[in-house]
């Protein structure tokens, strides 16, 4: 049935997958209605109606929770694309001598956020993209110029393992504080911060609350920092996030390319950054994954313990590749330059995606 099903897919577009999907579920649901008729007064057709009651909800259950848009044919025309976008990006890279995954996210931030990698040289956040029901594609998003976690994990993801380091776009859940939008406290006063830290945050992460002084200010006006990086106003959030999950020569990374930062496993099996922890969310990670035996491989790697980088080797590597940024911006708008007709070609064929 899988095999005849991802055949059947690949002959036909996502917008006839659609109709076929809506026609299964009206279908479906005028049978059940059938079957609750007949078995009360017509004994006779209860079983044929039962039977094509299964059939239609086995078929639907695949149209719905299956992965047959990955097959359509114009999600392939569109993948094919996005894969040569995937690869034109690993040149740059390459050009730096990149082997580090770290290093790779360290970049790929920058980029992502600066417009490099999207139409319009312009990126936002924004939920319910075009891909959300397209797991291959999912980075997809990013080149349109809009998206969240998943598609900004999604497209890091992808970036890595065509780069030749295995990696996983996985589902968590979060609970931390995290660096929000807000601009609301980086004009305090020290006595206001201080107020500020003692009412929201709590005790177990003060300590690794300092204050310093904001450049072509008055000295009486602070902003927060946290451990050796300036942060922006920090807020407790929850709740389902994205992240990747790295495999590369012998060391295990979580590194979350949304708030650019890394997480380490701890002996209980979730992973901790200095003010927050999350958690596989395993439906969410099959989801995201699209496809079993990735899952598979990567609930064998989190079942066991690796080592990773010190805290000394993320703080000098993200030095070192921030530098290397700042030398080299002429280069990040030839990129953009040289990809303009490919990442405009892409959002056009994503847009079209019914």
């Amino acid at each position: 049935m899988n095999e005849f099903y991802k055949n059947f897919c690949s002959t036909i577009d996502t917008k006839t997958f659609n109709n076929i999907q809506n026609g299964l579920g009206v279908g479906f649901g005028g049978l059940l209605a059938a079957d609750i008729v007949t078995k009360a007064n017509y004994p006779d057709l209860y079983i044929p109606c039962l039977l094509s009651l299964l059939l239609t909800g086995t078929t639907y259950a695949y149209f719905t929770c299956g992965a047959g848009r990955n097959y359509t044919t114009d999600v392939k025309e569109l993948r094919e694309m996005y894969n040569l976008f995937v690869k034109n990006y690993n040149k740059l890279n390459k050009a730096f001598d990149f082997n580090d995954p770290l290093q790779i996210q360290t970049l790929y931030y920058f980029l992502y956020r600066n417009g490099y990698l999207s139409v319009n040289h312009e990126f936002i956040f924004k939920n319910k993209t075009k891909s959300d029901t397209i797991p291959s594609i999912l980075g997809a998003d990013i080149i349109n110029g809009k998206g969240v976690c998943r598609n900004i994990s999604g497209l890091f993801s992808d970036i890595l393992n065509d780069y030749g380091i295995e990696a996983y776009n996985i589902g968590v859940f979060i609970n931390g504080y995290y660096v929000l939008q807000s601009r609301s406290l980086l004009k305090s006063t020290k006595d206001d911060l201080k107020k500020w830290i003692d009412e929201r945050l709590p005790e177990g992460l003060r300590k690794d609350i300092e204050l310093c002084s904001i450049d072509n200010l008055k000295d009486d006006y602070y902003k927060l920092k946290i451990v050796d990086r300036d942060l922006k106003p920090i807020l407790k959030l929850t709740g389902n996030h994205a992240i990747t999950y790295a495999f590369n020569e012998g060391k295990e990374y979580f590194l979350d390319p949304t708030q650019e930062s890394m997480y380490r496993k701890g002996v209980d099996g979730k992973a901790y950054d200095q003010s927050s922890k999350v958690e596989i969310n395993k439906l969410s990670s099959r989801i995201f994954l699209g496809d079993e035996d990735r899952y598979n491989n990567l609930m064998s790697r989190l079942r066991l313990m690796y080592p990773t980088i010190t805290h000394e080797e993320e703080y000098e590597t993200i030095r070192k590749v921030k530098k290397l940024i700042d030398e080299n911006k002429d280069m990040f708008e030839r990129f953009h330059q040289e990809n303009e007709e490919l990442i405009n070609d892409i959002s056009k064929k994503l847009l079209l995606l019914k």
